[in-house]
């Protein structure tokens, strides 16, 4: 099994899930973007800006359960007895640094769940 952006999973059988995970993905760094530059330019704290939290909190709510749905869709699938994950590097410079940064992090904390 194969950890990537676009795909977000792709198997040894040829199975490609979560095909427009870096659409999403690439909507969410936007608004956050959006968000963060209001505030810079207002002299506010990101952690003051209750709008940049709640998009903070939807994306980490995103990634969890579109990793989790997946993963459980891949089981249904095929029922494998281990899963066996790459560790790859989850960066694209289609985003943020900050959501980069995000995504650095995130592949590891969901699958080891």
């Amino acid at each position: 099994m194969d950890i990537g952006l676009s795909p977000l999973i792709a198997t040894d059988r040829g199975d490609l899930l979560g095909r427009g995970f870096l659409r999403l993905l690439a909507a969410y760094d936007t608004e956050i973007q959006n968000i963060a530059k209001r505030a810079q330019r207002e002299g506010r704290k990101l952690s003051q800006v209750p709008e940049y939290r709640e998009a903070m909190g939807r994306l980490r709510g995103f990634l969890k359960n579109e990793v989790n749905r997946l993963l459980n869709r891949l089981v249904a699938l095929h029922a494998p007895a281990v899963l066996v994950v790459e560790r790859l590097d989850l960066r694209s410079p289609e985003l943020s640094r900050r959501m980069n940064r995000l995504l650095s992090n995130f592949g590891r904390r969901y699958l080891k769940e």
